[in-house]
């Protein structure tokens, strides 16, 4: 059987210039309630994940840190397939790492996020 997923991500929007500080609005089906929340970051990764966290901490979502965040590509070119993997602790030291892929950085790192939400989620 499939798991529950406590949180999926419906649409995001980043902003981001060289002048001003980017900005993100995510769109989430967060405990069968659909929920949209903004943020900013130093970085548009960073204003997708700030988002994401505003949305689930603002609706009784679990507390947790982003421990480790790495990036890898494995082929040359800019349309190059992205690897982010992401650890993710709770307050009671329980980890789950979790993988995203896409040719889009953003939107890999929203997947991990995703995914690893929800593994958290399901150890409690």
């Amino acid at each position: 059987t499939t798991p529950v997923k406590i949180l999926q991500v419906l649409d995001y929007e980043v902003t981001a210039g060289k002048h001003g500080r980017p900005r993100a609005r995510v769109e989430v089906e967060f405990r069968g309630q659909k929920i949209t929340a903004e943020s900013e970051g130093v970085g548009p990764v960073d204003a997708a994940i700030n988002a994401l966290k505003k949305a689930t901490s603002e609706h009784n979502g679990l507390e947790f840190r982003l421990i480790d965040y790495q990036v890898q590509i494995d082929t040359s070119g800019t349309d190059s397939t992205v690897e982010v993997t992401m650890t993710l602790q709770d307050e009671r030291e329980n980890k789950v790492v979790a993988v995203g892929t896409s040719p889009d950085i953003i939107l890999a790192s929203i997947e991990a996020f995703e995914e690893g939400y929800n593994a958290l989620s399901l150890q409690r």
